[in-house]
């Protein structure tokens, strides 16, 4: 009985990741063609005790190579308690400032805690206020490629898509751990583009991910 069902766990097993297999082939690769940017959007970007690694995200934000005018960067503290916020403001008023930023264009919200989920939270405030209809998450200890929004902005115009599941990669120092974690959420990764190509979706990642604002308020948000 035991070897009978190891058999058809097996089986299953090999069958789901056959199929996601096929999935990931199906999946069109995607490349740039220096379209003109048109799409505006509002990134949101929650945090907690990211004092660390905020320095490396603002310097890539700076680095986008995307018109000003058409984004805003919208960072949500969630209750910290070292200088986070700090940093921000320091960034805004010396690098930022000469980078043609304004105020407007970057703001810092407290998060609103009413879930069980700060981060949920975080986010749904964020949307609240933002003034653009395409919504960005990240994760504040990321780092943003340059053409990051070039990418999303032309998607968008080929595609008419109303939401966007990117990837993600894990910057390892070649410690062992580090490997494996690697390894892990590159797994991670194919399997969310096998499921998109066979037509399951069941995962993303919430650190490289966009949605229209209409398509957030249609679903209720994170309700369910």
């Amino acid at each position: 009985m035991i070897i009978f069902l190891v058999i058809i766990v097996t089986l299953a097993y090999l069958i789901i990741i056959g199929s996601f297999v096929y999935g990931f082939n199906k999946v069109k690769d995607f490349y740039l063609e220096n379209m003109l940017s048109k799409t505006r959007f509002s990134i949101v970007i929650p945090f907690r005790n990211e004092a660390l690694n905020l320095p490396n995200l603002l310097q890539s934000i700076i680095d986008l190579q995307y018109p000003r005018d058409l984004y805003e960067i919208i960072f949500v503290d969630d209750e910290s308690t070292d200088n986070s916020k700090e940093i921000i403001d320091q960034v805004l008023d010396t690098k930022f400032s000469n980078e043609n930023f304004t105020r407007t264009d970057i703001k810092i919200i407290s998060n609103k805690r009413q879930t069980n989920s700060p981060k949920k939270d975080a986010i749904t405030k964020a949307i609240s206020i933002a003034k653009n209809d395409w919504i960005i998450t990240t994760d504040a200890d990321c780092i943003l490629p340059k053409q990051w929004l070039n990418s999303f902005d032309e998607f968008i115009q080929k595609t008419n898509a109303k939401c966007i599941v990117a990837p993600v990669i894990y910057k390892t120092n070649n410690m062992l751990l580090e490997k494996f974690q690697l390894l892990s959420i590159l797994s991670l990764q194919g399997s969310t583009i096998g499921g998109f190509g066979i037509g399951k979706p069941f995962l993303c990642n919430g650190a490289n991910l966009a949605y229209t604002k209409k398509l957030f308020f249609d679903l209720d948000g994170f309700n369910g």
